[in-house]
């Protein structure tokens, strides 16, 4: 559609034309060349809020993936190291509880997000040892070091990596977390049916 032209002065204080083809726009006359760069500038930046939109909800969405992550490396963790009864036994001091009731420590703290989720770094903790007493390192080290020798040095190291985790490598990681949770399930359930 042509829009409908009258010839007059650009409104527009960039633009020096006068006595030229112009269209209306409310009150004001701009001329054709500076209407179609004003239409461009606006599409461009409806193009740019709907992209930033778009990207503010992919965060959103990434961010509930890594709250997943969380409740999913967690679960995996205490039910790992639960016995058949489902009991547990807090890494750093030794005292047992039911898995539902205790934490999943971390030796390399959760900020680090290059081994947030590394099962190397994560042990049952009561909540006593986690919370309390900021996950009781110095016990927590000495366990690790103990269990595997040289594993200090190496979350250490690894911890100095700065990691930008995608989108579809968080995802891949919650869809093998809740692999392992099934079948680590499927497991205590075939121990326990064989205990009887």
């Amino acid at each position: 559609m042509i829009p409908k032209t009258k010839t007059g002065d650009c409104s527009n204080s960039n633009c020096k034309a006068q006595n030229v083809p112009c269209v209306k726009v409310g009150k004001r006359l701009f001329c054709i060349k500076c209407r179609r760069i004003d239409r461009a500038n606006a599409i461009v930046k409806k193009s740019q809020e709907k992209l930033k939109s778009k990207k503010s909800k992919l965060d959103q969405d990434r961010s509930y993936i890594v709250e997943d992550l969380d409740v999913f490396a967690s679960k995996y963790i205490r039910r790992y190291y639960s016995d058949i009864n489902g009991n547990c036994e807090c890494y750093t001091c030794g005292r047992k509880d039911r898995w539902q009731s205790l934490d999943c420590g971390h030796f390399i703290p959760r900020q680090n997000m290059s081994l947030r989720w590394d099962t190397r770094n994560l042990r049952p903790q009561c909540k006593e040892c986690n919370q309390y007493k900021n996950g009781n390192l110095l016990m927590f080290a000495n366990k690790l070091e103990k269990e595997d020798p040289g594993i200090i040095e190496a979350l250490e190291t690894e911890a100095r990596e700065i990691k930008k985790w995608t989108r579809e490598e968080l995802k891949h990681l919650l869809i093998d977390f809740r692999y392992k949770i099934r079948n680590l399930e499927h497991k205590k359930e075939a121990e326990t049916s064989t205990s009887f």
